[in-house]
């Protein structure tokens, strides 16, 4: 049995709180990055949510909404975390869902223009309708768990045209 005199408790006085600040430091910024990389998984995760279900509405709703009205449904979703994203970008347009690019396509009126990005709502059936979103995130504390100032996300969404 190891018996501890009163010189040698003297002599570690203060040990502990000597130990505590070298470590505190390395834990709370463990901590903080753990709350930071799970704010910026949750705001990633919405974008998708929030294409996704922009891209089925504009896919069954392609006689009746707009590009502003499908836009409105990605900006719906993401205005929980809007503080958090700078310069947020919707774009809406039809696409070919076997290349994932937009449809360089014609308007379905006869007019033999072809168009960069074609209009969802002229997306005929088994052609996709795809939305894509794209920001800017910042994070709280960048500069002390060494993280970029600003993270982008994107997220892109394809859907099926049921051609109203």
């Amino acid at each position: 049995m190891l018996i501890c005199s009163r010189d040698n408790q003297t002599k570690r006085r203060g040990a502990h709180s000597l130990e505590f600040a070298v470590i505190a430091p390395i834990i709370f910024m463990l901590i903080f990055g753990i709350f930071e990389y799970c704010r910026l998984l949750a705001v990633k995760h919405l974008a998708e949510n929030a294409v996704r279900e922009a891209s089925r509405v504009g896919a069954a709703r392609t006689n009746d909404f707009d590009t502003k009205d499908v836009a409105k449904v990605v900006e719906k979703y993401m205005m929980t975390f809007d503080a958090m994203l700078k310069n947020p970008k919707i774009e809406v347009y039809c696409a070919k869902p076997e290349t994932k690019q937009p449809w360089a396509g014609t308007y379905a009126e006869g007019n033999p223009t072809t168009i960069p990005k074609a209009p969802f709502y002229n997306a005929g059936f088994r052609l996709g309708v795809a939305v894509h979103y794209e920001g800017i995130y910042t994070p709280v504390l960048p500069n002390l768990l060494l993280m970029n100032s600003e993270i982008k996300i994107s997220a892109t969404s394809i859907m099926l045209s049921e051609a109203n």
